[in-house]
C-alpha cells in the first residue's frame, strides 16, 4: 500500500506505551527502532522511551541486535552519552562472536552521531578511544571477511573522530588493493581515499593502486557522482601523491564538455554544499599541479 496509507499505522506505534516497550524481547526490540530508524518521518517519542529499556537489557543482546540498535538511535542523531557508553562497553565484554558488518555498523554509528556537518563542533563523549581501539584491534583479525562497504564505513568513522587506529589503517589498506581488481566501487574507493588523506596517512602504495584502477576504468566511471571526484581530487593533493597517468586522465575530463562542472552545476543556484565543493576541487587541482583545470572550473 502507500506510504500515506501506513503513516497513521506507525504514529500510533511510535507513541506506544513504555510499559509496552519493556514487554518486549531483544529481537523484537532490535527490529521495531531499527525500521523507526529508516523511516523518512523519525518517532522521536518512541526512541527517548525506548533509551532506558537499552541500558536495562544490553547484557543480554548479542552482537547483531547490539549492533543495530546503536545504528538506529544514531542515525536519527539521538543525543544521549551515557546509553551509548552502556552500547559500547557492552560490545567491548568480550563475550559476543561479532562480524565486519557489526564493527562497522558500530564504528559508523559513534561518529555519525557525533557529526552533524563541516562546521559542527562534535561531541567529545562520542569520540570514545579505548572503543575505538578495541573496533581496531578486533577488527584487524577480522580484515580477511571484510566487504569494500565494511572497509568504507569503518576507515570513515576513524577518520571523521580524527583518531588513527594504530595498525588498522596499513592492515586495512592491503585488504582494499585486494578488491579494488575484482569489486570496484567509486563511493567506497572515495571514502577511503578521503579518510586516509584526512588522517595524513599516506599509503603511496594503495594510492597508486587505486590511480592504476580508476584511469583502466575511466574517470566518468568515478565521476558519476560529482561527490566522488572531488573526493578522490582531493585526497590525493592531501597526500601529495601525483601519479601520472591519473594526473593526465583528470586533466582531460575536467575540461571535457560533460565534465565535472556541468554535473555539480546542473542546479542553479549552487547549494552552500556545491560552492564548497567546488571551492575544494579548486585547491585540490592546484596541489596537484593542474592549475590550468583549476582555473577553468
Amino acid at each position: 500500500p502507500p506510504r500515506k496509507r501506513r503513516e497513521p499505522l506507525m504514529t500510533v506505534v511510535g507513541t506506544i506505551h513504555a510499559r509496552t516497550v519493556r514487554d518486549l524481547g531483544p529481537q523484537e526490540f532490535s527490529n521495531v527502532v531499527w525500521s523507526f530508524a529508516t523511516l523518512p518521518r523519525v518517532a522521536e517519542m518512541l526512541f527517548r522511551r525506548t533509551a532506558s529499556r537499552v541500558v536495562e537489557t544490553a547484557r543480554g543482546l548479542d552482537a547483531q541486535h547490539l549492533a543495530n540498535i546503536t545504528w538506529a538511535f544514531a542515525k536519527i542523531s539521538h543525543r544521549d552519552d551515557g546509553l551509548f557508553y552502556v552500547l559500547s562497553r557492552e560490545a567491548m565484554r568480550g563475550e559476543r562472536n561479532v562480524n565486519p558488518l557489526n564493527l562497522a555498523n558500530l564504528a559508523w554509528a559513534f561518529a555519525s552521531a557525533g557529526w552533524h556537518g563541516e562546521m559542527s563542533t562534535r561531541r567529545i563523549g562520542l569520540r570514545d578511544p579505548r572503543f575505538f581501539e578495541w573496533i581496531a584491534s578486533t577488527a584487524i583479525a577480522l580484515l580477511p571477511s571484510f566487504t569494500p562497504q565494511n572497509c568504507s564505513n569503518l576507515v570513515w568513522a576513524f577518520a571523521t573522530m580524527r583518531i588513527s587506529g594504530g595498525e588498522l589503517f596499513p592492515a586495512m589498506a592491503l585488504q582494499v588493493q585486494n578488491w579494488l581488481t575484482r569489486d570496484f566501487d567509486p563511493q567506497h574507493l572515495s571514502n577511503v581515499l578521503w579518510s586516509y588523506a584526512k588522517l595524513q596517512i599516506c599509503d603511496v602504495a594503495l594510492f597508486e593502486a587505486a590511480a592504476v584502477q580508476i584511469v583502466q576504468r575511466g574517470v566518468e566511471y568515478l565521476s558519476r557522482a560529482t561527490q566522488n571526484i572531488s573526493n578522490v581530487i582531493w585526497a590525493y593533493g592531501a597526500v601529495n601523491v601525483r601519479p601520472p597517468a591519473l594526473v593526465a586522465a583528470l586533466e582531460g575530463h575536467m575540461g571535457s564538455r560533460g565534465g565535472f562542472y556541468d554535473k555539480l552545476t546542473e542546479i542553479r543556484p549552487l547549494t552552500k554544499s556545491s560552492r564548497a565543493q567546488m571551492a575544494m576541487t579548486v585547491l585540490s587541482l592546484h596541489r596537484l599541479g593542474l592549475d590550468n583545470c583549476a582555473w577553468h572550473l
